[in-house]
């Protein structure tokens, strides 16, 4: 990948379509899907903006054994 001036990720950005469950604090769980991972983020759809610094509980299904991490949003 070549890198162009107005690249500014520090990491490079794998594509991948998985679904994932998304849980914001005192709220119900929702589903929804990743568009891209990196080690710096993760990238996914949400049919509404999210606030700067929400905090998410994301859990990400692979085959028989599922990623759960926390995160905060930094770009809506």
């Amino acid at each position: 990948m070549k890198s162009s001036a107005k690249e500014r990720r520090k990491y490079f950005r794998h594509p991948i379509r998985v679904p994932i469950r998304l849980r914001m604090r005192k709220t119900d769980t929702s589903l929804s899907q990743c568009d891209d991972l990196s080690l710096g983020g993760l990238s996914f759809v949400w049919p509404r903006k999210l606030s700067r610094g929400t905090m998410l509980d994301i859990t990400i299904p692979v085959k028989e054994k599922s990623f759960e991490l926390r995160g905060k949003v930094t770009y809506s």
